[in-house]
């Protein structure tokens, strides 16, 4: 990483010092949870509300012959 710190007070910058290694470390958490919830967001709500619709779907379903196909 770049770990520069940027005062604005002081107008001064900073390469590696110590501050910056807890603002890495707070980036990294956060652009973790954001992949992590639009993961969670976007394909594991979807996929968790059509499993009851699909259950109910299969249990209405009947299948002929017992789910076996006779060959003639």
């Amino acid at each position: 990483m770049l770990s520069m710190n940027i005062d604005l007070f002081s107008r001064e910058l900073a390469l590696g010092a110590p501050i910056t290694q807890r603002w890495l470390s707070l980036a990294k958490a956060i652009v973790f949870g954001l992949v992590f919830a639009s993961c969670l967001t976007l394909i594991i709500t979807p996929c968790a509300l059509m499993v009851p619709a699909r259950i109910l779907e299969r249990m209405q379903r009947k299948p002929s012959n017992n789910g076996y196909e006779r060959f003639a």
